[in-house]
């Protein structure tokens, strides 16, 4: 994200005035929204509309979707007379997506989508697969791809075939634990008296950004482990991660 590119786009929003920087501004916002609507992979992750799974928020998506659609339509490349291929790209990708949740809710009562699992890294990935069972012969004719995916299917494959982009198998051995296991550590419940000084202490040595990051996490385990019969009782003060948030 650190480049001269950047650098010279930043500094051509802030010569251009409030004007365009409020127009940069909500262009922004929207392609980062149709992005998210587009890489769902759970049906609900937060209360954000726009991520959770298409058709959950169909209302929410679908306005993402056509305004994305009506700006792509209306944007003009310099020194170019005819939409480009990542125009025509959203725009069939846009309406695609809309006409298969109709199609699919129509014929199978589907309710939503994930949208991670349609996209283009999860093809890639398997022709990766059938690809590689050639060796040096990567580019099967129909028999062979035919006889290659039958083997993929029947046979014992090494490793795990991941529906997500590329990624490195985590090796990291499990720990198993056990109530005779937690009994061996002798956990004690002792609180040393200087505990609340420790802690006081500790706040007050960090600074801004430490701060934040320690808020930031400390939300994120909040998150994870809240109660959602208890009232929001927060009295403080508008932060940095305040600003960051979508309520999420």
């Amino acid at each position: 994200m650190t480049s001269a590119i950047l650098m010279d786009i930043i500094k051509f929003v802030e010569d251009s005035g409030p004007q365009r920087q409020k127009s940069v501004q909500i262009f922004f916002k929207l392609v980062n929204d149709w992005f998210d609507v587009f890489n769902i992979s759970i049906p609900v992750s937060d209360s954000r509309a726009r991520n959770r799974a298409y058709g959950l928020a169909l209302e929410e998506q679908n306005r993402i979707l056509n305004k994305m659609s009506e700006v792509i339509t209306q944007l003009k490349v310099i020194n170019s007379r005819s939409k480009l291929p990542f125009q025509k790209g959203i725009l069939l990708s846009n309406s695609a997506l809309q006409m298969l949740m109709e199609d699919l809710n129509r014929r199978f009562g589907a309710q939503y989508l994930l949208t991670r699992r349609i996209n283009q890294d999860v093809i890639e990935n398997f022709f990766g697969v059938i690809r590689a069972k050639g060796g040096l012969h990567d580019h099967p004719s129909p028999l062979e791809f035919k006889y290659r995916l039958r083997s993929f299917i029947l046979g014992k494959n090494q490793g795990a075939y991941s529906d997500y982009s590329n990624v490195e198998l985590d090796d990291t051995p499990d720990i198993p634990l056990s109530g005779t296991l937690i009994k061996k550590l002798n956990i004690t419940s002792e609180v040393s008296a200087d505990c609340n000084n420790e802690k006081s202490v500790l706040l007050q040595e960090l600074n801004e950004l430490e701060y934040d990051g320690l808020e930031n996490l400390a939300g994120f385990v909040c998150h994870k482990l809240r109660d959602p019969t208890l009232q929001n009782s927060s009295s403080q003060g508008y932060s940095w991660i305040d600003h960051l948030s979508e309520g999420g």
